[in-house]
């Protein structure tokens, strides 16, 4: 049985996220009768991961005290981003890809649908935030793509003024949870 699962909650990032991502691992893992991992650890990029385990990829994101985690069978990547004032412009001209510059002309509120589905992609790679983010894009200039390469792009309109955004290699079976 593979899947995932993406999980969302308040608790202060200093002192919680790894005792969260833990906290997911084991609902994650009960769920599918396997073991759960005994930590998480960081590659030299900063990604986490789950130590001693290729079986279980890991992701997580914070945003305005929210973190969100999502452990899968297969690589995956996860943005949460507040949606705030920015210079909206500035950040497009800069980091997106003309297809995606031209989406947002259309549709300037899905901004941070945009940036999140980047940043999700990014983590996916896991090479973050790099000279090549505007080397992709995640939309066409009418709509957002369901896959980048082989990869599947998931939007979750979960709250209100929040973008989540989930990359991963299969579609579907991506379960929300929210713990406030």
């Amino acid at each position: 049985m593979f899947g995932t699962s993406l999980t969302i909650t308040t608790h202060s990032i200093n002192t919680a996220s790894e005792c969260y991502v833990m906290h997911a691992a084991r609902e994650y893992c009960a769920g599918r009768g396997i073991t759960v991992p005994s930590a998480v650890a960081r590659n030299g990029n900063g990604k986490p991961f789950f130590f001693r385990r290729d079986d279980i990829h890991l992701s997580l994101s914070h945003s305005a005290g929210y973190i969100a985690v999502v452990i899968s069978d297969s690589p995956v990547g996860v943005d949460i981003q507040q949606h705030k004032p920015c210079r909206v412009k500035a950040i497009s001209e800069r980091f997106f890809h003309p297809d995606e510059i031209f989406y947002l002309q259309n549709h300037p509120s899905r901004f941070f649908d945009v940036w999140t589905a980047k940043e999700s992609y990014s983590k996916y790679t896991g090479e973050g935030i790099i000279a090549s983010f505007g080397g992709f894009s995640v939309t066409t200039q009418n709509r957002f793509r369901k896959k980048i390469g082989n990869c599947f792009l998931s939007l979750f309109p979960i709250f209100h003024c929040f973008s989540v955004a989930v990359t991963n290699e299969r579609s579907g079976d991506i379960s929300v949870f929210i713990d406030i």
